[in-house]
């Protein structure tokens, strides 16, 4: 009874884990068109997400000489091995209390890994991803536009 229990269990199994891959498959495609997308418009800015990719679990505590830290992933656009694309930093959050003084908190935020091809990253940091993709270009579409105010600033003052 057991084998056939197992072997059911296998067989469901089978058909999830091909609805999984064929739908990877195209998480992959809508990705690498973005990226190709992207990197088309030759904006030439490096530009992070604010929002966290994902989030590893915090170490410390919030006493008041302690610091908390925790691990983050963040999606971007940026050169990496000299090529423009979508790309995942890890990046870890350091917060505590400056001095111990509870009324003067900070955080820090330090580089943990290099930014990485987002294409080469896990399937789940490449499924998050996808779903905050139209609000990450959002984000890139007011940095270019803030960017662009202030360089016309810029260009404006020098000319004076």
């Amino acid at each position: 009874m057991t084998e056939v229990t197992l072997d059911n269990a296998f067989s469901a199994l089978e058909k999830l884990a091909k609805n999984l891959n064929d739908s990877s498959d195209e998480v992959n495609r809508a990705l690498a068109d973005s990226e190709t997308k992207l990197v088309s418009l030759n904006i030439g800015l490096e530009i992070w997400y604010p929002q966290e990719l994902d989030r590893r679990d915090a170490t410390g505590s919030m006493r008041p000489n302690e610091v908390i830290d925790h691990v983050s992933d963040v999606l971007g656009f940026a050169r990496v091995g000299g090529k423009w694309c979508l790309a995942v930093k890890r990046v870890t959050v350091a917060t505590g209390y400056y001095e111990g003084d509870p009324e003067c908190s900070y955080t820090n935020e330090y580089l943990d890994r290099a930014p990485e091809p987002l294409l080469r990253q896990s399937r789940n940091l490449r499924i998050k991803a996808l779903t905050i993709l139209p609000d990450f270009l959002k984000h890139i579409a007011n940095q270019v536009s803030e960017t662009s105010k202030k360089v016309e600033i810029t260009i404006r003052r020098l000319s004076a």
